[in-house]
């Protein structure tokens, strides 16, 4: 199989589980619509989630993947699996030592914490806020197994079981939430806890047999005195601050919304997570990317890894472009199909679309800078990404309230215009140092992408409209009108792309080829068996 498809099959594969694991994500958003709407619950429940998102950006997506794929990729080069095995561990060991402390502080001080990201609540909200934020630290430990495990399964090129994880996670937690929901947060926050610890079992009894093939074992030392673990845990340094300047925009965005009126830290919340629903197939082939950008940087080609990182930036951009388009022309529907039910009304899907569509023009960012940071990463140059958004959390910081004037509606304007301002540094800076082709290259496709967005984001308006007149039943009106806009958006888009001669809907055309005919021999082979 040529690389290129591997790369594109696994990348699919990723892509279907990581679509189905936020789908049963939104199930979750869609039971707490329902069972809380946008109560005080709401807003304590999305400060205990900010801390877990943030635990899961730090050790499962930010920093463990980002060192331990390319220490284990080098050590399993120069000194065996074995050691490359006992080196993870080591660095694992740390971190988990570190979240247990940090776990039992917040469980013995939990007020400067919710002081600090929603200094505004008061009342039930900031009981509630204050109980998710002493117990939410049960989850960390687990946090922590399921980013290493999940960086051991990345190196062994496994990419669809820390998705599957994830989304058992998911349907485990809206079930409890369906079926136990009360007035207080109590069994939110057993539910969060238990969907955590059966997401890093999962993923646990994988890598398992993965290490006893490589005859390793396991192993609770800090590992400090190994040269190679205090390399792992240097790296982890500009990633941290990566992270911790990651996280400052959620902290100061919260606690902004906590002064407002009830119900716009969650209104807020519920827009977010959508956002982050449409960027998932250009993000997944970022990861799946990254274990080849390792290895590249490791055998110390350095043409091979930017001409590889190029065509992954640009197909992003391309994959990117159609859903994004999509999202904006159909935000309305699209709310009211997950999310408008029970306590949730319709002037809470007005908002929550408004906001959702000023967040869905930052993916196209978001998947830019993606791509751009976990290059950078590959080549153990963490701290250009940090000084980017270092930059970003100043302005935020000092723009955020002027924001405010306008409501949540300027906040998420002046999120999007720092994703947008932080993604073109990112790209400027690696002109120049991974030699990428330059803006007069760039300029041409860009073009192409807005104005290919914006007649699919039309066709996609109108078919879906037409289709709705189909149905009196509002429900059933709206399910048709976004079904059928995403397929007219991406008809359109593909179409149009290849009347441009755009070489990436030709690779895609390629290998969509290249798998019908894959499955026909499949299909062919399965019946002259039988």
């Amino acid at each position: 199989m040529r690389p290129a498809y591997e790369t594109a099959r696994a990348a699919i594969a990723l892509t279907v589980l990581s679509l189905l694991s936020p789908i049963a994500g939104m199930a979750v958003e869609m039971a707490l619509a329902w069972r809380y709407g946008t109560s005080s619950v709401a807003d304590a429940y999305r400060i205990g989630a900010m801390l877990l998102l943030m635990g899961q950006q730090l050790l499962v997506l930010q920093i463990l993947p980002h060192v331990l794929v390319p220490v284990f990729a080098e050590c399993r080069a120069r000194r065996g699996a074995a050691e490359a095995w006992r080196v993870a561990q080591g660095i694992g060991n740390v971190f988990l030592l570190g979240a247990a402390l940090l776990g039992a502080a917040e469980f013995l001080w939990p007020r400067p914490v919710v002081w600090l990201l929603a200094g505004g609540l008061a009342g039930p909200g900031r009981a509630g806020a204050l109980a998710f934020v002493r117990w939410i630290g049960l989850a960390y430990a687990p946090l922590v197994v399921t980013g290493v495990a999940t960086s051991l399964l990345y190196a062994q090129r496994i990419f669809w079981l820390p998705s599957a994880a994830q989304l058992a996670r998911n349907i485990l937690l809206a079930a409890i939430v369906v079926m136990v929901a009360r007035a207080t947060s109590g069994p939110l926050i057993f539910a969060t806890i238990v969907s955590v610890a059966v997401g890093a079992a999962m993923t646990l009894g994988r890598v398992f047999p993965l290490a006893r093939t490589d005859r390793a074992r396991v192993s609770f030392a800090l590992g400090l005195s190994d040269p190679d673990v205090r390399r792992g845990l240097l790296l982890s340094i500009p990633l941290l601050g990566m992270f911790l300047t990651g996280i400052w925009s959620p902290l100061v965005i919260n606690r902004v919304l906590s002064s407002m009126p009830t119900g716009s830290l969650a209104v807020f919340g519920y827009a977010f997570k959508l956002g982050l629903l449409i960027s998932l197939a250009p993000l997944t082939l970022a990861t799946v990317l990254f274990p080849r950008f390792a290895e590249e940087r490791s055998a110390g080609s350095a043409q091979d890894l930017e001409a590889l990182g190029t065509r992954g930036l640009r197909m992003g951009l391309f994959l990117a472009a159609p859903i994004a388009a999509w999202a904006l022309a159909l935000r309305r529907p699209i709310v009211a199909v997950l999310l408008e039910r029970g306590a949730f009304g319709a002037l809470a899907a007005a908002h929550v679309a408004q906001l959702f569509g000023l967040l869905s023009l930052s993916t196209p960012a978001v998947v830019i800078a993606a791509h751009a940071q976990k290059m950078l990463y590959a080549r153990q140059q963490a701290w250009l990404p940090t000084g980017v958004n270092l930059a970003g959390c100043a302005v935020l910081t000092v723009a955020a309230v002027w924001a405010a004037h306008w409501g949540a509606d300027g906040l998420a304007s002046l999120y999007t215009s720092l994703a947008w301002a932080g993604a073109v540094a990112l790209l400027a800076a690696l002109y120049g140092r991974a030699g990428f082709f330059g803006a007069r290259e760039w300029l041409p496709f860009a073009f192409e992408l807005a104005a290919l967005g914006v007649a699919s984001g039309w066709a996609g308006a109108a078919a879906g409209a037409i289709l709705a007149q189909a149905s009196a039943v509002p429900r059933v009106a709206y399910a048709l009108d976004v079904s059928g806009g995403l397929l007219a958006s991406v008809v359109v888009f593909f179409l149009g792309s290849l009347a441009l001669r755009v070489p990436e809907a030709a690779a895609c055309r390629h290998f969509l080829r290249w798998q019908s005919l894959e499955l026909g021999r499949w299909m062919s082979g399965d019946a002259r068996s039988a």
